[in-house]
């Protein structure tokens, strides 16, 4: 990724999806679902990162970390990296001792046979096939935004839009 954009761009994209994911996709699931959601589910996939590149990796995924527990403390439910190299997780029990214990708990490292355990967290359907599910998105799923914050039955303005 560092190839394409900086560590910097990622962190914003990242604090914008946070937004996003409080206004309007939780709500809209919500309503959905009859039920509320609070949390949301994210999967890192680390694959081709060598031990090189772990120092970045980890710097940023501590900085993600950080984001999360600080600002939007409960938005993440559950963060699984998958096809994590060899010796991530020794490192990552090093350092897990100086973030707040439940936001650790939430966060599961995963090598290359992760599809059972994301299984158990999320439906076939929802989860993309390269993961695993069964779910082929029009242009890659990592690239699509549907859900039902598109769907007018389920939508009402932001907060913190104005109406006129």
């Amino acid at each position: 990724m560092y190839q394409i954009t900086s560590a910097e761009r990622m962190l914003t994209n990242l604090a914008v999806e946070y937004e996003r994911v409080s206004d309007p996709r939780l709500p809209a699931c919500s309503r959905k679902v009859g039920s509320l959601v609070e949390t949301c589910c994210s999967i890192m996939d680390l694959k081709g990162v060598t031990l090189t590149k772990v120092p970045s990796v980890y710097n940023y995924v501590s900085q993600v970390t950080v984001i999360s527990q600080n600002y939007y403390p409960e938005r993440l439910g559950k963060l699984y990296l998958i096809n994590a190299p060899w010796g991530f997780s020794t490192v990552w029990s090093v350092v897990k001792g100086w973030l707040d214990p439940v936001t650790v708990s939430k966060i599961h490292i995963l090598g290359s046979g992760y599809q059972s355990e994301l299984l158990k967290q999320v439906p076939a359907e929802n989860l993309p096939k390269e993961f695993g599910g069964t779910c082929e998105c029009e242009g890659g799923c990592e690239n699509s935004d549907s859900g039902p914050w598109h769907d007018p039955e389920f939508v009402k303005p932001a907060k913190w839009e104005k109406t006129t």
